[in-house]
Parts: structure tokens; C-alpha cells; sequence
């Protein structure tokens, strides 16, 4: 059974969000206690954990930040109650999955949201016959894509649902038990793309190709990209090797890259 942990302060809320999340598939914890809820972690794994992060009370941008340096992998889904475009670009460059504004969030929209990142073979068939007959003939086309290992680019418009095709993809893939890593090019920093990509040599921080190796890295809108962030993804695929920042040796690359764009 998979896990999920809540973080909030307001015990309303965790109620709701563990009535709404189906008993038969997730293992529901919630706390509002950064030490225990840091215990939490450590001890055990979680499929994916909801961070109240406006919350002073219980310094949830706290707990999230050390989560991300913690756990790097694990789906971080970051919950606000007001409208805080810094904050959310702070966090997605830090590496959380998404976020849910707790003043418009309902059942289904957030069963949805966590089916999608945190997706079992029941609720993939419940979000294939969701969606019309033209999206469910693109996921036939793009399951032949799933067993390959070569970079592959999904083109659509904006808002058609590139990252759900990146995400079945990955669901049928060999490699499926793996991680899968995603980042919106379009928060990247000029000035710490690079960084960001080949981390720093240090355990503490981690780049994006270290947190993917052996799984899958999703880059979103890759056309928006630095462009001196494109050159080390490009080296990498072609060499299967980069280079961490502060050291002089080469690191093994090792990541199947599919990205996704609204521009030829």
C-alpha cells in the first residue's frame, strides 16, 4: 500500500485530505510537528507528501526545504492558502512536484492530482476513460514510445496535458519502478541552470541527473531552457557523462530524457 504524509496545522484540513485520499490505496499519516514529521520520513518511505508551506505556526517552507534535500525524489506536494507567485517558483526550482491552493481544492481535483503523480495501474485506467476519444488515441500512440530508451520531445500547445503523456509514458516503461523527475525550464535561473542540472559534488546538493539515474527526467517546455543548461544536457546525452560542479572527474550519466514543448 503506498503512503502519503500531511503537513499542516490546521487538523481540519489533514481530516479532509485523508477522507478524500481512497483508503484502499494509501496509507494515510499526517502531523504538525516539524521534528516528527522529519522522524516520519526518515523511518519510512512516502509515495508523496503534502506540505502546508504558508504556514508559520508550523514552518512548513521549512520542513519542505529540508524534504527536498532529504528526499529529493519523492513527490512534494506544496499546499497555500494565498496567492504567492515567489514562493511557488522558490519551491519548483527546489524540486517540488506541485502545489494545491487550499482554498479552492476539492475531492476530485485532488484525487486527480495524485493519481497523476503518484499513479497505480487502477487509477491510470480511471484517467484513461476520463479523458475523450482523441486524448486516449495520443496515450495508444504514445505507449509505442514507452520501451525505447532514445530522448523523446512531446509537442502540443499549452495546457493540452504534455506532462500526463510524460508521465504514461513512463508508467509503461521497463523502468517504471524507478524515479521519475520533472522540471519546468521555464523557473530556471540563467545563472543557476547549469547548477541545477550537474549539482555541486556534494550529497547535500544533489543536480537533476544525480536525482534521476536510472529513471526518468521530464523537462517541461524545454525550448524555454538557458541555453548554457541546453549545451550540458546535450553533452550528457551524447557522452553519458557531465560534470558536478567542483569536480574535475566525469560523473556516469544515466536517465532516460523526455521533454516537452508548445514550439517546433
Amino acid at each position: 500500500m503506498k503512503k502519503i504524509l500531511i503537513y499542516d496545522h490546521d487538523r481540519t484540513f489533514c481530516l479532509r485530505l485523508a477522507e478524500w485520499v481512497d483508503k484502499n490505496k494509501f496509507e494515510v499519516r499526517y502531523s504538525d510537528d516539524h521534528k516528527v514529521a522529519r522522524k516520519l520520513i526518515a523511518n519510512g518511505l512516502f509515495d508523496i507528501i503534502v506540505i502546508y508551506v504558508s504556514c508559520l505556526l508550523c514552518d512548513g517552507m521549512r520542513l519542505a526545504t529540508d524534504i527536498l534535500d532529504l528526499r529529493p525524489t519523492t513527490p512534494v506536494l506544496c499546499a497555500l492558502d494565498k496567492d504567492d507567485n515567489a514562493l511557488l517558483i522558490r519551491l519548483i526550482q527546489k524540486g517540488a512536484t506541485d502545489y494545491i491552493d487550499k482554498r479552492f481544492i476539492n475531492r476530485k481535483n485532488f484525487n486527480l492530482l495524485v493519481s497523476r503523480i503518484v499513479p497505480d495501474k487502477e487509477s491510470r485506467e480511471e484517467l484513461y476513460e476520463y479523458q475523450g476519444t482523441q486524448y486516449r488515441e495520443c496515450i495508444s500512440k504514445a505507449k509505442m514510445f514507452a520501451p525505447l530508451i532514445a530522448p523523446l520531445t512531446i509537442f502540443g500547445e499549452s495546457g493540452v496535458g504534455k506532462s500526463v503523456i510524460a508521465r504514461r509514458i513512463f508508467n509503461d516503461s521497463h523502468i517504471f519502478n524507478k524515479v521519475f523527475v520533472s522540471a519546468k525550464c521555464s523557473l530556471m535561473d540563467v545563472a543557476s541552470a547549469p547548477e541545477q542540472l550537474v549539482g555541486t559534488g556534494s550529497r547535500k546538493s544533489p543536480g537533476l541527473f544525480e536525482q534521476a539515474f536510472n529513471g526518468t527526467l521530464f523537462f517541461d517546455e524545454i525550448g524555454d531552457m538557458p541555453l548554457a543548461a541546453q549545451a550540458i544536457l546535450s553533452h550528457a546525452i551524447e557522452d553519458g557523462v557531465y560534470y558536478p560542479v567542483g569536480l574535475s572527474n566525469p560523473v556516469r550519466f544515466n536517465a532516460r530524457i523526455i521533454t516537452s514543448s508548445s514550439k517546433d
